[in-house]
């Protein structure tokens, strides 16, 4: 829904960029800003405009606020394929740079198939900071070896699991 919303918006004010490629810089540009635990109007500004620099497209005031009226606080929904998270026996945990409304949003949307939630608002530290791996670890008491950290973010995620030995 987001690129899709992007590309009108974009559409909208004459610029043609495929989705595609809306969609492969918005990655990027997330693999290199560092998102606060709750967001708001000035931090979508700033990134918005790093996006809309990525996309070659010169950021301004009507760009900025159309994409933050199209785009913002979107509804949340799981994808489809993350139906299969409800058949995995083994625990499983959640890591997240988010605030302390996360486990209550999985909940709804999961169940209590997740044996811990760790947030970086609760927990005063965030990725991809190793120290947060490491406090989910303690809590988790179990050796990292035996961890499989699956994530979206080289920098973020995979990274940092891997300093304290997990396999990603």
């Amino acid at each position: 829904e987001l690129v899709t919303r992007l590309h009108s918006v974009l559409n909208d004010h004459g610029i043609d960029v495929s989705p595609q490629f809306i969609a492969a810089r918005h990655k990027i540009v997330s693999e290199c800003v560092q998102f606060p635990d709750r967001t708001d109007r000035d931090f979508y500004r700033g990134f918005n405009s790093t996006l809309l620099t990525s996309l070659g497209v010169v950021p301004n005031d009507t760009l900025l606020d159309g994409i933050f009226s199209a785009c913002s606080y979107l509804p949340w929904a799981p994808f489809d394929d993350a139906a299969a998270l409800t058949e995995i026996v083994q625990p499983m945990a959640v890591i997240s740079n988010f605030n302390s409304q996360l486990p209550e949003l999985l909940q709804g949307f999961f169940g209590d198939i997740f044996r811990h939630i760790f947030v970086s608002e609760t927990l005063g530290v965030a990725k991809p900071e190793v120290a947060f791996y490491e406090r989910a670890l303690s809590a988790l008491d179990c050796d990292p070896a035996q961890v499989l950290y699956i994530g979206d973010s080289v920098r973020l995620d995979m990274a940092p699991a891997r300093q304290t030995g997990m396999q990603t």
